[in-house]
């Protein structure tokens, strides 16, 4: 199991042993690119003695009725899509059949002895849900295990932080970096051919969102996989009806989420590789060329398009805004080439 997080030796071993006496919380610090997802299911596993045949994969999968896992429904944490029981006043966007973050801490295992509540991108807590959760994270029941997972440790509230052990994952570069490279270089490549046009926005908008959709297309294909497998495994675990659809559901919702931060990450990547080419175009590297100003206004438009793109807009209507606010690049100086 644990080799699954890779490259992460010393964390690993840390939490291996934590897990034989373990505390009320952890505060895991690193990003997915490091493998902090990873890290938390397999220390969720061994909190509870998962079994390797059974419990483990239930587990790595997101799937254990013992292990509950949260992520914001929208840009931030709320109370009534994630923490408690929606209200009758309150508005909210995830079902209220899912579960809720404070009433899972005090739920019972339902197989174990042990039961572990994960919360994924916990920077991501305004300060009421934080203070809405501090009690729970500080005195949870004698047999819940809390283990928030962050890569922006700094953007909690510090009586969160001092209420959890800390433990830090090793930085790490892209898990992919042929698939992060193609993107980079698709996205730069639109920047020389620029005309100003909405009739062009709206080919290279289509182009850009075409290489977001083959980057995330991998994260489609293991999704499908991943639903299959999951099946046979309820099969040989022999769930009820009612209790399969709750895991079922619960797995669904996470996918939804890691097919969004795929396409995420595909679009910073891009973004990263166009900010990249009008720095470029500074220099005597480059065949085409933008002044300071234009260069700066480029750069300007993609971090718009980064923030923008947290909020769930229309990819494609996104992508032609950029495009359009993009400069007009001119030949280089022959000199220059």
């Amino acid at each position: 199991m644990w080799e699954r997080l890779s490259g992460q030796e010393r964390a690993a071993e840390t939490l291996r042993r934590a897990a034989a006496r373990p505390v009320q919380a952890y505060l895991l610090v690193g990003s997915r690119r490091a493998g902090a997802d990873v890290a938390a299911r397999c220390f969720a596993a061994e909190l509870i003695g998962a079994d390797p045949e059974r419990g483990q994969p239930l587990v790595l999968r997101g799937a254990h009725p013992d292990v509950v896992e949260f992520e914001p429904t929208t840009n931030t944490y709320t109370l009534a899509n994630e923490v408690r029981e929606p209200r009758s006043k309150d508005s909210y966007r995830r079902d209220r059949t899912l579960p809720r973050v404070i009433p899972e801490i005090h739920k019972a295992p339902i197989e174990g002895e042990r039961k572990v509540v994960v919360l994924h991108a916990a920077d991501r807590m305004d300060d009421a849900v934080a203070n809405a959760l501090l009690k729970s994270i500080e005195e949870p029941p004698p047999r819940t295990v809390v283990v928030l997972v962050t890569d922006r440790p700094d953007a909690m509230l510090a009586t969160v932080r001092s209420r959890c052990q800390r433990v830090d994952l090793d930085y790490a570069s892209a898990a992919h970096p042929e698939a992060a490279a193609r993107v980079r270089a698709a996205f730069a490549s639109a920047a020389a051919r620029v005309d100003g046009t909405g009739a062009n926005a709206l080919v290279l908008a289509d182009e850009l969102k075409s290489v977001i959709d083959e980057a995330a297309a991998t994260q489609e294909a293991a999704a499908a996989q991943e639903l299959e497998e999951l099946a046979a495994q309820i099969e040989r675990a022999g769930y009820s009806a009612r209790a399969a659809q709750g895991l079922r559901k619960r797995v669904v919702e996470r996918q939804a989420q890691e097919k969004r931060r795929a396409r995420l990450d595909a679009l910073a990547e891009g973004l990263a590789g166009l900010e990249h080419a009008y720095l470029r175009s500074l220099t005597d590297e480059c065949d085409w060329r933008v002044d300071p100003h234009g260069a700066g206004l480029a750069v300007d438009a993609c971090r718009d398009a980064r923030e923008s793109f947290e909020f769930n807009p229309n990819e494609a209507l996104l992508l032609e805004r950029l495009v359009l606010h993009l400069p007009v690049p001119g030949t280089a100086p022959a000199g220059r080439r």
